[in-house]
């Protein structure tokens, strides 16, 4: 771990989609670095400020997301077209993933769709065109056997703090779906292996 300058100023994070990028940079960085959980709480607590009770979101879905991997992974992996499993596809779709998933099956407040727009978002910034698709595709199937199969949009929780952000259009994600199975399904899934990218920064 880093040493923390003396003057060092906190990141703050706002909203919960930013909230949402510091999980999932943190997932794949358990994921990939073999850094453990102890470290990334105190990473996030050293450099990050948590504004809005989003601490109330941030460390319980890491900790979500370590405790109930193995649910997690199983939900997912049936999903995956056959022959191939999650070690296989992309680090950064695997952890967007796991994240989605943990929304679906331990955050009952929060609406599906923002889970998959949200999802579909971070697939686009770190990933690729067939990441972002690959992404969406899987989560509509995953929906469906999730708990949130039949979800009440009056169980959504009241957020108070700032909406969320850059939300994908509806037309734009229906546009992206494709069919488990479907040669095109099966291209980008044999796509697993790009290089993570940096979103552009302002």
């Amino acid at each position: 771990m880093t040493e923390v300058a003396e003057n060092f100023d906190p990141k703050p994070i706002r909203s919960r989609t930013a909230a949402r990028q510091l999980v999932f940079q943190m997932a794949y960085a358990l994921d990939t670095e073999g850094i453990s959980l102890a470290e990334v709480e105190a990473q996030i607590a050293e450099q990050y400020l948590l504004e809005n009770k989003l601490d109330t979101y941030v460390i319980p879905a890491l900790r979500g997301m370590t405790q109930n991997r193995e649910q997690l992974d199983e939900a997912i992996a049936p999903l995956l077209s056959k022959n191939w499993s999650l070690e296989r596809i992309a680090k950064t779709d695997r952890a967007i993933l796991r994240l989605a998933a943990y929304e679906f099956w331990f955050c009952p407040g929060i609406s599906p769709k923002v889970t998959v727009n949200e999802a579909v978002n971070l697939a686009r910034a770190y990933g690729s065109e067939e990441s972002r698709k690959f992404v969406n595709g899987l989560l509509g199937s995953l929906l469906k056997v999730s708990p949130k199969a039949t979800w009440d949009p009056s169980q959504e929780e009241i957020w108070s703090g700032p909406s969320e952000e850059s939300a994908t259009p509806q037309a734009e994600i229906d546009e992206a779906v494709v069919t488990e199975g479907t040669p095109e399904h099966n291209e980008m899934l044999s796509a697993g292996a790009w290089v993570m990218k940096v979103p552009d920064r302002p």
